[in-house]
């Protein structure tokens, strides 16, 4: 394969989170166009915390080489030469802030020039305020700076006019550039899924990490208040803190507690929705909460109760019937959910094939190919 078929994505680890999802859907979209994929990791690998283990079988017969790059920053940037000296690497993708500085300096010390594209996929502001300069200036190491959410644009953008030292560092222009979820992979996955038609109740979804801004406190909250008319699945990552707490509040519910899995892979029933309660605190002024694990409810025909959303990132989604937003109030919820339950499931499966092209991740794939080339 020559050498411009070639993409090496960098990620700091491929632990269950929203950038290890986006960039690995990105690295199974270009390998069916035909293109040599190689992730660099540059942090030990969690066996039990693994985008792959998810992923399973699409992973697995997929051609994708990971490799990983454990030890001290000299270490990294000693293997990322070797492997742009064998490679004959021009152009590369990262995920990782540190990512980008790794490539800067291992192309100077093989006299090569490498363009790099990199992603920011977060606030800043949920970072230190040391750690968001730190981030800035190792993104402005990249030759184009491109972001998966327009709040994330807008909010640096909004940082920069307020930090006037911080402004004349940091002068990349900074370029939204919508992702999406990779659909192939995502109904790969469902069409194994065996759906229990005897389950009469409607079931009730959280799907994401048990931190506290994610809302699982507030999810079971309303599951308390919704009652044994519903039935309740929680999908989540084996890590986090309290484990006792956490199976015990899924025991008070009544929930199912699935560990390493996503919304595809799960006995969902016959209906269900999706509530994404997450809540960034009053300090953020561009909150994003269109979560990747709503675009694949979307895909899906599950509807999906999130938190108020202005739809900067996702204007198509404004006033579909599988998004609904909610201040969380119990009488807001609980009216929302009956309104939700009078729409039929063919309404949902319409409105997902819809919205199918919106929430692809092959546009994205596309611009990617036109820097590649």
């Amino acid at each position: 394969m020559s050498s411009n078929r070639q993409v090496l994505l960098l990620l700091d680890n491929l632990r269950i989170g929203g950038i290890q999802r986006l960039a690995l859907d990105e690295a199974y979209a270009l390998n069916r166009r035909g293109y040599r994929v190689k992730i660099i990791l540059l942090e030990s690998e969690h066996e039990l915390d693994d985008m792959r283990e998810i992923d399973a079988e699409v992973f697995l017969t997929s051609e994708i080489d990971v490799i990983s790059i454990s030890g001290s920053n000299w270490k990294k940037i000693r293997v990322m030469s070797s492997i742009i000296r064998s490679e004959k690497i021009k152009k590369s993708i990262s995920h990782s802030a540190k990512g980008v500085a790794i490539l800067r300096i291992a192309s100077f010390l093989t006299f090569r020039k490498i363009r790099i594209r990199a992603y920011i996929h977060q606030l800043i502001s949920l970072s230190s305020s040391t750690q968001r300069v730190k981030r800035l200036v190792l993104f402005s190491l990249a030759d184009e700076l491109h972001a998966s959410s327009k709040q994330f644009v807008m909010e640096i953008e909004n940082y920069l006019q307020s930090k006037k030292i911080a402004k004349s560092i940091f002068r990349r222009k900074i370029y939204f550039d919508r992702m999406g979820v990779d659909l192939n992979r995502l109904f790969a996955q469902d069409i194994n899924t065996v759906t229990d038609k005897s389950n009469r109740n409607r079931t009730i979804l959280f799907m994401s990490r048990v931190a506290i801004w994610k809302g699982f406190g507030k999810f079971v909250q309303i599951a308390k208040k919704l009652g044994e008319k519903y039935d309740y699945v929680v999908i989540t990552s084996r890590f986090y803190s309290d484990t006792f707490e956490i199976n015990r509040l899924c025991s008070d519910i009544n929930a199912r507690l699935i560990f390493g899995s996503n919304v595809a892979k799960v006995n969902r029933g016959i209906d269900s929705i999706h509530l994404y309660p997450a809540d960034y605190g009053k300090g953020i002024k561009y909150p994003q909460n269109i979560g990747l694990n709503v675009l694949e409810s979307i895909a899906l025909g599950i509807p999906s109760l999130i938190s108020i959303e202005e739809f900067w990132s996702w204007p198509e989604l404004s006033n579909s019937t599988l998004v609904w937003t909610t201040d969380w109030s119990d009488v807001d919820v609980q009216d929302k959910i009956r309104s939700i339950e009078l729409i039929p499931r063919d309404e949902f499966l319409r409105e997902a094939q819809r919205m199918k092209d919106v929430i692809s991740i092959e546009k994205h794939v596309d611009r990617i190919i036109r820097f590649l080339e």
